[in-house]
């Protein structure tokens, strides 16, 4: 199976939303460790 180009930068955006939502709850405890 070839992707094209759109399904790969679909597919690239649903990653990076997923990944997201798992790690922006966790920044604000990370700033707070750093600080």
């Amino acid at each position: 199976m070839k992707l094209t180009l759109i399904e790969k930068l679909l597919g690239a955006l649903l990653i990076i939303t997923i990944v997201m939502t798992i790690v922006i709850p966790f920044i604000p405890n990370l700033f707070l460790h750093l600080v």
